[in-house]
């Protein structure tokens, strides 16, 4: 909510694919699009089997090119940009990207930066807008994002592995990060958005 309007996505589901990288990346370039342009309404959808497949990145744990980097997303959205979901619409299976070169029309970032530092990330929040962000997940995470509320923070479990979201804003007086998630809405989440604690 920036003065009333929303320059974020609808939500998307990754599937049991392990692209979350590429869809929190979309995420947050989508919203840049819209906030650079002024048009919260704009309906730009770019695909996240662009800039996934096209990387020769898989979905399959278990496979030497299973999920990815948030680094090398963002170099690839440079270098080679994003289609539009419309030229390559999301399947969430293995694949083999083909796209004819020079053929379809990306949309290209011009450059990003990356910091740990909480005021700093609360600063390009303000003044750019969402973040593209990883965190460990805990079997605790599973059950919080299909039934819990409240802000997240890791209480039990095992370490399940790796995860990224697009971070759309934050929250200082319950010191939490406000996220979108890829997996679908839930009861609790039905936007695919969550708070994780600081």
């Amino acid at each position: 909510n920036v003065n009333g309007r929303n320059y974020i996505s609808p939500v998307r589901n990754q599937g049991g694919c392990g692209s979350c990288v590429a869809f929190a990346t979309v995420s947050a370039i989508e919203a840049h699009y819209r906030i650079e342009t002024g048009q919260p309404a704009n309906s730009i959808d770019l695909s996240e089997s662009s800039l996934f497949f096209v990387a020769d990145r898989q979905c399959n744990s278990g496979d030497p090119r299973y999920g990815w980097w948030i680094n090398k997303a963002l170099d690839q959205s440079m270098e080679e940009g994003i289609c539009f979901e419309a030229n390559y619409p999301y399947r969430a299976v293995n694949q083999v990207a083909q796209i004819p070169n020079g053929t379809i029309q990306t949309i290209k970032i011009k450059g990003y930066d990356s910091s740990s530092n909480v005021n700093q990330l609360k600063k390009w929040l303000v003044q750019d807008g969402p973040l593209v962000a990883d965190f460990a997940v805990f079997d605790d995470f599973f059950a919080y994002f299909d039934r819990g509320t409240g802000v997240y923070s890791h209480v039990s479990g095992n370490y399940a592995g790796g995860h990224a979201v697009s971070v759309i804003g934050y929250d200082d007086n319950q010191k939490a990060w406000i996220c979108r998630n890829s997996w679908g809405g839930t009861t609790t989440h039905p936007d695919g958005t969550f708070l994780i604690a600081y």
